[in-house]
């Protein structure tokens, strides 16, 4: 099947490219993705597939049945005993696109910076792909398009409105356009592939004065820098050095006059740990080193800690499965497989703790092309990744669901 999901990639990569230029032109946020949601329920039910809209609020669902199913009644109606996930990211985020290109986003303030658009377009090309191979397909595929991955609770709505099951999956793959592969590559991560993400909330409580007469106040603003700088030796000091840890603050929000010293500042961050044991650790290190750098300005410091996506650990099996599926369709050169040492996150880390789940990465790097850097107001891709990655989707579905059978 292998020339015949490449032959099918190429025919449908004109129509791939249209829909990924009106998903960018029309970028949506977290939990928003209302004509994004209704562009791809459409998609999927020209193809014939199954479709189940407002899971998780603003996620699509479709089921394409394989003509080796087992019939089975579920949600979604009749499907197979046997079932493979294909899950893929439908938001974008708050930035104004400066790219200048045609295609650029009409929406204010919001464009696809991390693409987002290219991996809604590479499960659509999936479906389009494995729908004319329905007939030969050893089970069923569930197509999951996710809202609100950026942060923002996506996977943990839509599990929580049962994605999970009806029918149960036995095994799920995600795919991410990846800014650093070349387009025609693509890659797996065995193992631990990304870290967990949560985020810290820091107050640091002082007492205000005139600017005039610091001597009267507990500036908070000096405390809170001094907060800061302190964050970072918990990396160097308090942690191991073989042990990645990151603490970022990403946001200070302090006063309203340049004359005054302001009684309080909030401090907004992000924590990126791979073990769980240190994950566990952290939110007690965090407080005792701010607390400790505030007290010696005279400031109090109240931390929330609130946990986001764990660790994405990788099923061995399952990803050597995917990973040899792409070696047939690419070729042994253009398939990287290779331990990860990011400490990016995904919050597709919750489908993996459910089931078996491997992630592909999708080179959108063009020939002659400066790799883009995510979440930048210039960040763009080489639109040849989208039949790649289609194909690739495809291939490791149709693969695991063969060796099920």
């Amino acid at each position: 099947m292998r020339d015949e999901i490449k032959q099918l990639a190429d025919q449908i990569a004109p129509r791939l490219t249209v829909i990924r230029h009106q998903i960018h032109r029309h970028p949506e946020l977290a939990f928003c993705e209302e004509q994004t949601a209704a562009l791809v329920a459409g998609a999927l039910g020209e193809l014939g597939l199954r479709v189940q809209t407002g899971v998780g609020k603003t996620g699509v669902v479709g089921l394409l049945e394989g003509a080796g199913a087992t019939p089975r009644r579920g949600s979604l109606g009749s499907t197979s005993a046997r079932c493979f996930g294909i899950r893929v990211d439908m938001d974008a985020l708050p930035i104004q696109e400066e790219t200048g290109l045609p295609f650029a986003s009409e929406v204010p303030g919001v464009m696809h910076a991390c693409g987002h658009d290219c991996n809604t377009t590479m499960g659509l090309g999936a479906a389009m792909i494995l729908s004319q191979l329905r007939e030969r397909l050893g089970g069923g595929v569930k197509f999951i398009f996710q809202p609100a991955e950026e942060g923002e609770g996506g996977a943990k709505a839509m599990i929580e409105d049962g994605v999970l099951e009806d029918p149960r999956m036995d095994g799920i793959v995600a795919a991410h356009v990846d800014a650093e592969l070349r387009v025609g590559t693509v890659g797996f991560k065995p193992g631990v592939a990304l870290a967990a993400a949560d985020q810290i909330r820091i107050t640091v409580q002082g007492q205000g004065s005139h600017a005039a007469h610091p001597e009267q106040s507990h500036d908070p603003i000096v405390a809170a820098a001094h907060v800061i700088l302190a964050l970072q030796t918990i990396a160097s000091r308090r942690v191991g050095p073989a042990e990645p840890v990151v603490v970022t603050i990403g946001t200070i929000h302090a006063g309203q006059a340049p004359n005054v010293i302001p009684s309080q500042v909030r401090l907004l961050g992000t924590v990126r740990t791979r073990s769980e044991e240190l994950r566990d650790r952290m939110p007690q290190l965090i407080e005792e080193v701010a607390s400790s750098a505030a007290a010696a300005l005279g400031c109090t410091v109240e931390l929330e800690y609130q946990r986001g996506a764990p660790p994405l650990k990788h099923d061995d099996e399952l990803t050597e499965v995917a990973a040899q599926a792409c070696r047939e369709l690419l070729g042994e050169e253009q398939v990287r497989v290779e331990e990860s040492k990011s400490m990016g996150a995904e919050d597709f880390a919750l489908f993996a703790q459910a089931l078996p789940a491997t992630q592909l990465a999708v080179g959108g790097v063009g020939e002659g092309q400066e790799k883009p850097i995510g979440h930048h107001p210039n960040f763009m891709v080489d639109e040849g990744c989208l039949p790649v990655g289609a194909a690739a989707l495809a291939a490791v579905a149709v693969r695991f669901l063969a060796k099920e059978s």
